[in-house]
């Protein structure tokens, strides 16, 4: 039976939620879909903002809508697919045709600094995150994003993101990283995300090395 919480969103779904037509369903990697799908109105639309889905009667998700092409009226979502969960059976399941119901977008807790280098460091479940980040910041500044991913994939996903992708370091192994891909801390925003435990590590990491604590921009999404 569904919980008292579970409920109310329910509830606020039937009131404020829109439809989607899925389009178009790729899997990116064995453990990344890509979701393609049309709106019926207009999303305004800022980096880090997610959507409410419903992945299941009274089960619900939320995911950071990764791109939105307002003449087209359409967006995609990244949906990591390699764990159990409703989620990612959803998403697994979808074709193109079906529909599915959302609310949003709402949050945006991530927005571009000024900062000349923004590097993004996190978990395949903070990609189309990354990805919002990407698409608002300017064309001046030097963007990357390091996940957990093999070089292989990485180089597949930055062909297809069109988006810098690297394999991402362990947080003991962040400086030599870092060095290595010739990457400052200095005028340099750090953006976290994705499992909680990890998303610390980094920060504790990057706060050891010396970087100020407005430099690192960091949020959990599971854990």
């Amino acid at each position: 039976m569904p919980n008292i919480k579970e409920r109310a969103t329910a509830f606020l779904m039937n009131r404020m939620a829109q439809h989607a037509l899925v389009t178009q369903v790729e899997n990116l990697t064995p453990v990344l879909t890509r979701i393609t799908f049309t709106t019926e109105n207009h999303l305004a639309w800022r980096s880090g903002q997610h959507l409410k889905v419903e992945v299941a009667p009274y089960t619900f998700r939320d995911y950071t809508l990764a791109s939105w092409d307002t003449l087209a009226q359409s967006a995609t979502l990244l949906v990591h697919t390699g764990h159990q969960g409703a989620g990612a059976d959803w998403a697994s399941q979808l074709l193109p045709g079906d529909t599915f119901r959302f609310a949003g977008p709402a949050g945006g807790q991530h927005q571009p600094s000024t900062a000349p280098h923004l590097v993004c460091l996190g978990d395949t479940t903070a990609l189309g995150h990354f990805h919002s980040l990407f698409l608002h910041c300017d064309l001046e500044q030097y963007f990357t994003v390091a996940i957990d991913v093999s070089r292989q994939e990485a180089r597949e996903l930055t062909d297809t993101l069109e988006m810098p992708v690297l394999p991402a370091p362990a947080a003991d192994n962040l400086r030599s990283w870092l060095n290595e891909n010739k990457l400052s801390i200095m005028n340099t925003t750090f953006y976290l995300a994705g499992e909680t435990t990890m998303v610390l590590d980094y920060r504790n990491k990057l706060r050891s090395m010396g970087v100020q604590g407005a430099n690192v921009k960091a949020v959990g999404f599971w854990d």
